[in-house]
């Protein structure tokens, strides 16, 4: 099937949600209080249609795609699957397993298991079945019995498992096998446990039992599993209700949801609802506190939230002068004029708004026109004059444009609907008005500078003392910009992306630095997305059969994952993301480098998700 649907569009960048993290707190703290100031959520955002007959928009059997449709049934057997372990049932009416069904797994005990031991107690143990290995469990209680004994051990508490298909391969005499990630978490008495596996599972469908595959075989390709005792701390916990709901705009504002803003404007970017507003941290006061900057959609007053000594946060926007109602991307703290403290820039529609800290208020500076839709900023002193120069990238040309011509596959590759991004010289004097000039063109930024531009990193990757940019991009390929110098002594830039083997065509969505093998050289980690649905789609021959295996593994990439990308001293990068063990993050936004547990190695937090709709369509 040669035509690019939008169902297989849905499957390729795989949807999902972002299945309300921290949403239960939210809704506590409304409940818990006066609602008499909040009002009802609206049914739907603004222009968005009724999904109630939204099987008739992605149907796998109309579109012709048996795999798609198996993957359906094969998950529904799934969900039985689960429900028996949870449940502690027995096989007898369960009408899930084929005559003679086993599973093939390697023991915790075998001596080929690897032990890692981290901070905090957590303890990692990783091990993968090797060719004739394994204990195999026969018969479909056997199976049960042993799934149970790995997932839901006797006394555990909470317990839950996803199991998301990555491949199916059809065979012959009704015999179709499959690939799975299974993830498995669980609470027990002194413990909490969490396992992440690859399956493979057999099955056979019967012509007597169309509609419902049976389980042959199960074997468990290898496992990660991580325990950390109760006793210990956590890494991390929730304090954002904490920390935020003495203030008075907690209520009516933070916990205010997306689509409750959009109903309220009357002016609307057309990417607006994926929900882009930014943060920025710094210290603006001076106190050794860090503070917090929130852009805000339209109609809605930017927050600035200074910290107080106890940990708490205080909304002072008003009083720093910075509660603008303007639509808001991306915001930075950052000392520009080189005074010791940290000034702010904000990215709003059509502008850059630049102001300097005065001391418990901003003074606006500077206006800098730009692109409608700017999603990110960054600052480098790329020339280095001692001056913080300034990067505003963007996404689409215009507010009124629809990002979608996915119908193009062209669209994937090389995408040129972007606004283009543009580099602002900070050429500020000192007691003198603050001055900032477009260089674009000047610095050779304007080369393939047409993607849809979602974030921007800076980094010295070849040691040569000044700073070089990497653009990721939501569509077409990613430039990697080497900073150089002319004969005369000014900067420019060239791509250097298809050459130093670090382009990456995929969803970027975020790109980040950081020296992950501590060699000394300066690593690049890059998110994209993670699809169940696009690697099982891509990997059929229904899906552009007129392409070639090269192509069908570029596809197929789009669905792969995030990439981390090692620097090879100077010398081009090497993409080691399937051996590091990085490309899971599902649906990927920010993705920093960050030493969770302060033992000198650089670990990563992957944020993910997306909005999650009000129709029975929403994934």
């Amino acid at each position: 099937m040669a035509v690019f649907s939008r169902s297989l569009f849905l499957a390729l960048v795989g949807f999902t949600a972002l299945s309300g993290c921290g949403k239960k707190e939210d809704n506590a703290a409304v409940e818990n209080g006066d609602q008499s100031e909040l009002a009802a959520e609206p049914a739907l955002i603004p222009g968005e249609k009724s999904f109630e007959s939204w099987q008739e928009f992605d149907d796998a059997k109309a579109d012709g795609w048996e795999s798609e449709v198996f993957n359906d049934q094969a998950s529904g057997v799934l969900k039985k699957l689960d429900k028996a372990l949870q449940e502690a049932s027995s096989v007898q009416n369960l009408g899930i397993f084929g005559e003679g069904s086993f599973v093939t797994r390697t023991p915790e005990t075998d001596p080929s298991v690897a032990t890692i031991q981290v901070a905090g107690g957590y303890v990692i143990q990783r091990w993968q079945m090797l060719t004739g290995s394994g204990i195999r469990s026969e018969g479909a209680e056997a199976v049960l019995a042993t799934l149970r004994e790995i997932f839901y051990p006797p006394g555990h508490r909470g317990a839950r498992t996803k199991f998301k298909i990555v491949s199916v391969e059809q065979g012959e005499d009704g015999h179709v096998s499959t690939g799975l990630r299974v993830e498995a978490f669980a609470k027990l008495a002194k413990e909490a446990v969490e396992q992440v596996s690859h399956w493979r599972i057999d099955w056979v469908v019967t012509e007597e039992d169309q509609g419902n595959p049976l389980i042959v075989s199960i074997t468990v390709l290898d496992t990660e599993k991580t325990t950390r005792p109760h006793s210990d701390r956590l890494f991390f916990s929730d304090c954002t209700r904490t920390a935020l709901e003495a203030d008075p705009g907690y209520r009516t504002q933070v916990l205010r949801g997306l689509p409750y803003w959009l109903e309220r404007q009357n002016r609307r970017r057309a990417t607006d609802v994926y929900g882009f507003p930014g943060i920025a941290v710094g210290d603006v006061n001076g106190d050794g506190l860090e503070d917090l900057f929130v852009c805000e959609s339209q109609g809605v007053p930017h927050c600035l939230y200074v910290q107080n000594p106890d940990g708490t946060l205080s909304n002072r926007a008003a009083e720093w002068g910075v509660d603008w109602l303007d639509d808001a991307r991306s915001a930075l703290l950052v000392d520009l004029d080189n005074d010791g403290d940290e000034d702010l820039v904000v990215a709003a529609i059509g502008f850059v708004l630049v102001s300097s800290n005065e001391g418990g208020r901003f003074e606006l500076k500077a206006t800098l026109s730009c692109s409608e839709d700017v999603t990110h900023l960054s600052a480098a002193d790329y020339d280095l004059d001692g001056r913080v120069d300034l990067y505003v990238s963007a996404y689409l040309k215009s507010q009124i444009e629809k990002p979608t011509p996915f119908h193009n596959p062209g669209y994937y590759i090389d995408s040129e609907g972007g606004a283009g991004n543009d580099l602002f010289r900070n050429e500020s004097l000192s007691g003198a008005s603050w001055k900032f000039t477009k260089v674009t063109e000047e610095t050779g930024l304007d080369a393939e500078n047409r993607g849809q531009t979602l974030s921007t990193a800076w980094e010295d990757f070849d040691g040569d003392g000044d700073l070089d940019l990497y653009v990721a991009n939501d569509f077409g390929s990613n430039p990697f910009y080497r900073n150089d110098i002319a004969s005369d002594g000014k900067r420019f830039f060239v791509n250097i992306a298809d050459g130093s083997g670090v382009k990456d065509t995929a969803f970027g969505m975020s790109a980040t630095w950081g020296d992950y093998n501590r060699d000394g050289a300066m690593d690049l980690y890059v998110a994209n997305m993670w699809s169940s649905a696009g690697k099982r789609v891509t990997s059929q021959e229904e899906f552009k059969p007129e392409i070639d295996d090269g192509e069908r593994s570029f596809y197929r990439h789009f669905a792969r994952g995030n990439t981390l990308l090692k620097n090879l001293d100077g010398d081009g990068f090497e993409d080691v993301s399937e051996d590091a063990g990085v490309v899971m993050g599902r649906w990927a936004w920010s993705s920093p480098f960050v030493d969770i547990n302060n033992d000198g190695w650089e670990d990563m937090v992957v944020a993910n998700g997306y909005i999650t709709g009000t129709g029975p369509g929403d994934l």
